[in-house]
C-alpha cells in the first residue's frame, strides 16, 4: 500500500519570508531581473545597478480584464 504525501502549498511571501535576507535578494534579482531584462526600456534606459534598485521597489499586483488600475490624470 502506498502512502500519499500531503502536499504543502505555499504562497511566494511565505516562501521568500523563510529565506535569510542575502538569498531572499538573490532570489528576487534572478526572477524578476530576468523580467525586467527581457524589457528593452529597462535595458536601455537604466545600468545594472539601478536595474537592481527598482526590484526591490516592484510589488506584485493582480488585475483582472476589467479592473481600474488608475484613473486618466492620476499620479
Amino acid at each position: 500500500m502506498q502512502e500519499h504525501k500531503k502536499k504543502v502549498k505555499f504562497d511566494q511571501q511565505e516562501v521568500l519570508s523563510m529565506l535569510n535576507k542575502n538569498l531572499r535578494d538573490e532570489v528576487l534579482i534572478q526572477i524578476i531581473g530576468g523580467m525586467i531584462r527581457k524589457k528593452r526600456i529597462f535595458t536601455y534606459m537604466f545600468d545594472e545597478r539601478l536595474q537592481s534598485e527598482i526590484i526591490f521597489l516592484l510589488e506584485q499586483k493582480l488585475y483582472l480584464m476589467d479592473d481600474l488600475v488608475f484613473d486618466e490624470g492620476e499620479k
